[in-house]
């Protein structure tokens, strides 16, 4: 197990550029205990294609794998961190249902203490449920349903230019003027 101080001394020199966009993966967690469990630590290979494309771009992405913050400090606040860097755009991976109710949760927590950031979620199960986790959670601004590389790009590049308008971006379900819209155009690599 890695001591405190240490873990600390590596957050914060990992964690000391200016982010355009945070992505997350949420595992299953399970604090029942003060040990640390969770399930379904992988990060969904998606999210690194997405930081590639958006690197090659001109953007400065970033994966936090909320399961490791977690094993290397379990007070480690996720909203906290995104309040303390000014991140104004969060996708969530909700890729297997299994980790559903803890993605939906961090999500929550994080939009509570971030009221103004963009927060979308993305992967397997989320673009099956795209609809219904935007009809029953009113802090998710979006969904993505399928391939992200081209999308996230764009969604990106308009919030940075004050344009919330999302209706030419491909696979993207949003919520404009507290109504839910579907985009018809479908991208896929």
């Amino acid at each position: 197990m890695v001591n405190s101080k240490s873990s600390k001394q590596v957050l914060n020199r990992q964690y000391r550029y200016k982010y355009d966009i945070l992505f997350l993966h949420v595992p299953a967690l399970s604090p029942e205990m003060r040990g640390f469990r969770s399930s379904f630590n992988v990060v969904a290979m998606g999210l690194f294609s997405m930081c590639t494309e958006l690197a090659k771009a001109g953007f400065n992405p970033q994966i936090i794998n909320l399961g490791l913050q977690k094993l290397l400090n379990w007070n480690f606040d996720i909203a906290q961190y995104i309040k303390d860097n000014k991140i104004k755009i969060v996708g969530i991976s909700l890729h297997w249902h299994y980790h559903a109710y803890d993605a939906i949760t961090v999500a929550k927590h994080i939009k509570e203490v971030n009221p103004d950031i963009f927060l979308f979620f993305g992967g397997y199960t989320s673009s099956a449920f795209a609809k219904d986790l935007l009809k029953s959670y009113s802090f998710i601004d979006a969904v993505i349903k399928g391939e992200g590389e081209k999308p996230v790009i764009k969604i990106v590049d308009q919030i940075k230019n004050k344009d919330n308008n999302f209706s030419k971006i491909e696979n993207l379900c949003w919520r404009y003027k507290n109504k839910i819209r579907c985009n018809n155009k479908i991208w896929f690599a």
